[in-house]
């Protein structure tokens, strides 16, 4: 008979305590819904914002959060107007306070009243019509007519309501340049334009006394006069060269400065008007002169120039230098090949994915890009075709139908082996992978005893059962491994192991002690274990491995390692 000794069984019996003081539970969610001290916004009762504070792992009450004192803030009065509450020097808000009542058919102050006045009777306010001052009553939500004055035959602008229709200054400034329409009286500074009258257009906000006159057709700055003041220009250069007028009939004169221009000759003149005097004419000369051209060198044979009648030379008789390609030749015949990267130097590749953006550079008479360029997708966790997808196109989840508990796939059973003997232990090697979506793998397995009927060492106790499974997830992702036993619900056994991070192993183990009476039953136990993913972006192609191991041993005086008092 053999025991559980070592510093792994140590390790394995704190593991064994955990999960037996867990046997029996029915949650399948994770207890630690947040980190002490961590603080996050809540509701509050009233409808208002709060926070709450993380204590012992779980979220506390919904409190208001402190405030700085005067400190003002919106906030919805009892008859569901805006109104104000300030906060207070112990750090809470006051009262909504409503704000004060307006001619507007409400009870903007909460008073149970709508559009009254101090003293109860309807809100009045002063008013000027003609020469003098009067009061306006609110009526219905408007203000009412002007109670006293004369309305005078029209609108002047004096910040005065003169023809008495509860407007001031209604159509002084259409434009609102400030500057008043020059067809109406201005006196003294009127608030309404401060700049004065003598807008000749009081529908163009660009056209007043101070504008600056455009080519447009109009009378910009209200001097009478159209286009006025617009000044000339030089246009073009060389023969080419003439005074324009800038603007004509309210249009812009376009400069066209080639207007004149002929083909270079040898003449000391700018013919074709782009700045320089016999460029490209192949050098002024006479007609019958000869000179040599050209070099042996590279690509280049030395040859002779002959000028011909029209004063310009000839072509040469020789090949001339061109400029250098990406041909691993010396086109330029200056010595070297491909030399300063002829033909590149142009941006190239993306930056997406795994590719990054490069340099077009010229090797070996070809031109290559210096960037990382697009391969063929592979199951890396990596955009290897620079999509803008991870892993996209892989191959799916080959167990795609396992996603419940009632459907998991059947292992088989497992038989007992004893302790710290693998040979009978069972892997699978699975991807948990649904693009698109969250994924979780079901399996279920048997752990069968396979002893005989004798007991452990001929005495009444029967064996001490574990059974362990072991997840590997690929580098970087982060799954969570679950068991319920015996059934679904897992009302003998249900945990689901500490998140270890991603790519970290996780590890559940369940022991019990065996039944010896043959005729009560046996001490096969029906595991259902699940493998899941917390969001899509935590999943992969790349397959994970899942290990069932099953171990029986006597117990020692009548004891399993995870009973209390066992002595190994």
């Amino acid at each position: 008979m053999k025991g559980f000794g070592g510093v792994a069984i140590a390790v394995m019996m704190a593991a064994l305590m955990a999960a037996a003081c867990s046997e029996g539970s029915t949650s399948t969610e994770d207890p630690a819904v947040c980190q002490t001290g961590q603080t996050q916004d809540c509701t509050l009762d009233t409808g208002g914002q709060g926070a709450q504070v993380c204590e012992n792992g779980q979220w506390g009450v919904c409190k208001q959060p402190p405030c700085t004192a005067g400190t003002p803030l919106k906030c919805t009065t009892t008859c569901m107007t805006e109104g104000t509450q300030l906060c207070n020097a112990s750090g809470t808000w006051d009262a909504c306070m409503p704000p004060v009542e307006a001619c507007d058919t409400k009870d903007n102050d909460c008073d149970g009243k709508v559009d009254e006045g101090d003293d109860g009777n309807p809100m009045v306010q002063g008013c000027f019509c003609g020469t003098v001052v009067g009061n306006s009553q609110c009526i219905s939500g408007q203000w009412g007519p002007c109670s006293a004055g004369t309305p005078e035959s029209a609108e002047i602008c004096d910040d005065k309501d003169n023809d008495c229709d509860n407007q001031v200054d209604e159509g002084c400034d259409k434009d609102a340049d400030d500057y008043c329409d020059a067809n109406l009286k201005v006196e003294g500074n009127p608030s309404v334009c401060p700049k004065g009258g003598g807008d000749c257009n009081d529908s163009v906000q660009t056209a007043n006394p101070a504008a600056q006159e455009l080519c447009n057709g109009v009378d910009d700055n209200c001097n009478n006069q159209i286009d006025d003041g617009i000044a000339k220009e030089t246009c073009g250069t060389g023969v080419c060269e003439h005074e324009v007028e800038t603007c004509k009939n309210g249009q812009p004169v376009v400069c066209n400065p080639k207007e004149g221009a002929t083909n270079e000759i040898c003449d000391q003149k700018d013919n074709d008007c782009d700045g320089q005097v016999d460029e490209d004419v192949q050098n002024c000369c006479t007609p019958g002169q000869m000179a040599e051209c050209s070099v042996n060198a590279g690509e280049c044979t030395k040859g002779t120039w002959t000028c011909q009648a029209s004063g310009n030379w000839g072509p040469c008789s020789g090949k001339m230098p061109e400029p250098e390609k990406c041909d691993k030749k010396d086109n330029d015949c200056n010595g070297q090949v491909d030399d300063g990267n002829p033909e590149g130097g142009d941006e190239c590749g993306k930056e997406e994915g795994e590719c990054t953006i490069g340099t077009l550079t010229c090797k070996s008479g070809e031109l290559k890009c210096s960037g990382v360029e697009a391969t063929t997708e592979i199951c890396d966790g990596k955009d290897n075709d620079c999509d803008g997808k991870v892993d996209d196109g892989m191959q799916a989840d080959e167990d795609e139908s396992n996603d419940t508990c009632s459907t998991a796939k059947d292992l088989g059973q497992i038989p007992e082996a004893l302790l710290d003997d693998p040979s009978k232990s069972i892997t699978v090697s699975p991807n948990l992978y649904k693009d698109g979506g969250v994924d979780s793998d079901w399996y279920t397995i048997l752990a069968k005893e396979t002893s005989d009927w004798l007991p452990c060492g001929l005495s009444f106790d029967d064996g001490c059962y574990l059974f362990i499974a072991t997840l590997g997830v690929p580098e970087g992702v982060d799954y969570d491994l679950c068991i319920a036993a015996q059934e679904c619900e897992g009302e003998e056994f249900n945990e689901c192991a500490a998140d270890g991070g991603p790519g970290e192993q996780e590890q559940l183990m369940l022991g019990w002690k065996g039944i010896w009476a043959v005729f009560i039953g046996n001490d096969d136990k029906q595991m259902n274990v699940q493998v899941k993913g917390a969001s899509n972006a935590d999943q992969s192609c790349a397959p994970y491995t899942l290990t069932f191991e099953f171990y029986n041993e006597c117990p020692k005086d009548g004891k399993c390692p995870w009973d209390e008092g066992y002595v190994p």
